[in-house]
């Protein structure tokens, strides 16, 4: 549900079991932007940032690195969860007005 649009992070991921998961975002730009997906009480689940690239690397296809809390234990849910989330930090920062996605 919503999206990630604009400078609005308001996608949420839903579950079947009732578990909801925002993604609120940090940083000016892709390159010191940090995502981190928080379910409905609070507690932070994933955190997603871009992958630091080698000088060798292309900056055309950005990667993006995901920390799963090591509390928790690694789930279904929670892999779908960052399968489905991670191209929220792509998406917000390429779609900011007269942004590049970088800072």
């Amino acid at each position: 549900m919503g999206r990630h649009y604009g400078g609005k992070s308001d996608a949420v991921v839903a579950f079947s079991d009732l578990h909801q998961y925002r993604s609120p975002i940090l940083g000016a730009g892709l390159s010191d932007g940090v995502m981190t997906a928080v379910d409905e009480e609070g507690n932070k689940v994933v955190r997603y940032r871009e992958a630091k690239r080698r000088t060798t690397q292309t900056r055309s296809a950005a990667k993006i690195e995901a920390v799963l809390n090591p509390a928790l234990e690694v789930t279904a849910d929670l892999l779908l969860l960052v399968a489905i989330s991670s191209g929220f930090l792509l998406t917000e920062y390429r779609a900011r007005p007269g942004h590049s996605g970088r800072k």
